[in-house]
This record gives structure tokens, sequence and C-alpha cells, in this order.
């Protein structure tokens, strides 16, 4: 039957095709984890030479083209568990700490004409924090029922100050979507020597995030 020699030789040359694809991802997949081994010898090798933001530009980079060259997410190479529903990608408009009243004011208004979405650069002086979120509140910024503010914290930030934040401007929290960076530049990895102050900022964040705020990471970060 000629209908039937086709229809197996097309289901075998789609194996064929399948376990081809298999093999180039498990390639792509091998080649980016020697880059990645590499970086990171060269990372140990010659730290002190190169700032730490360079080498972790690069990573984010290897990483981005081995989770497109394999199709995976990112999520499976790490051994991470799978991301949640992607949520909308939202682009904050960032407000920077002066001391002029003035001049916030009309930072304020104008990235408010621009988009609803907000971040404040903050440091470890949350009466700054307070103070701007309410301007923000009376510039009619903070929507009722809305997440649009984001907090970066630039590395500034002890487990302390976060728990102060959500105390001191606990009247706010509701409209805080994320905090940024809070913990500092050489967070920790795991280790005996890590263990504490590592294990504060985990508490850190899963008190944030039964808080409803998404702690992230900015460009410093790292494997």
């Amino acid at each position: 039957d000629g209908g039937w020699v086709a229809e197996t030789a097309g289901a075998g040359l789609e194996d064929l095709g399948e376990a081809l694809l298999e093999g180039k991802r498990r390639s792509y997949l091998s080649v980016g984890k020697k880059m990645v081994d590499v970086l990171d010898f060269c990372m140990g090798k010659w730290q002190a030479k190169y700032p730490r933001s360079a080498y972790t530009l690069i990573e984010t980079g290897l990483l981005n083209c081995m989770s497109r060259a394999i199709a995976a997410p990112l999520s499976a190479i790490l051994g991470m568990p799978p991301a949640r529903e992607a949520e909308p990608i939202h682009c904050f408009y960032t407000v920077g700490m002066t001391e002029n009243l003035e001049e916030l004011v009309e930072n304020i208004r104008y990235g408010k004409s621009h988009t609803s979405f907000i971040k404040l650069k903050v440091d470890r002086d949350l009466s700054k924090a307070k103070r701007v979120l309410s301007l923000l509140d009376e510039e009619g910024v903070l929507q009722a029922g809305r997440k649009t503010i984001a907090i970066d914290a630039n590395c500034s930030w002890t487990p302390e100050t976060a728990h102060d934040f959500l105390k001191e401007l606990s009247e706010y929290l509701k409209h805080i979507f994320m905090v940024e960076q809070p913990f500092p530049f050489d967070m920790p990895f795991p280790s005996a020597e890590a263990e504490g102050p590592l294990q504060d900022w985990v508490r850190v964040k899963a008190l944030y995030q039964s808080q409803g705020i998404q702690i992230y990471a900015d460009e410093s970060m790292r494997t």
C-alpha cells in the first residue's frame, strides 16, 4: 500500500528530525555550560581587574542564548521550579531623590504625564521614601486597587531596614509592586559562613511576598 509506506516513511523522518533537534539542543546546552564555566574561571582569576557587573552582563547574555537555542525557559536550565504565569511588564519612570521640593514635584508630574508606573530611588533613610510617597499621593499617582510603585534600594538596605520599611510605610504597601535590589551587591552564595546573612534575606523575601510585594534583582545579579 503506497499510502501506508508514505505515512510510515513520513513518521520515520519526523522521528529522525526530532532526534536531530534534541541532539542539537544537547550540544547547545553543553557549549553554553562550558562558556559559563570559562566565565566563572575568568571572574575568579581577574575579579579585581574588571567590575562584577561586566561579568554578570555577559552571563545574562549567555543564559539568554542558551534558553533561546534549546527553546526552554531559563528556570529549566538553572534547575529552578517553573516560573509562574507571566505577568504584564510595566515600564517605570524613575524619580530620583532630591532635597529640592519643587524639583521633586516637577519630576513626579513629568513622570505621571507619561506613565502611571513610578520607581523611587531610596536609601536607608526611610523618611525620604515616606515623603516622596506622600507627594505621589497628593499628585494623584497612587491609585486605589493598583500596584504602580517600584522601590529601588540600590543595594543600600540591611535586613533590618527591609523590616523597618514594612512597618514605617505600612499605609503605602498596597501600592507597591516590587522592591528592586535591597540586598548587598556581594550577596553571599550558600555556605557555612554565609548561612546567617543569607537566611536573613531569605526571610525578608518571604515576608515581602506574603505582603504581595515582589523582590527583583538588578543588573548586578549573578548565578
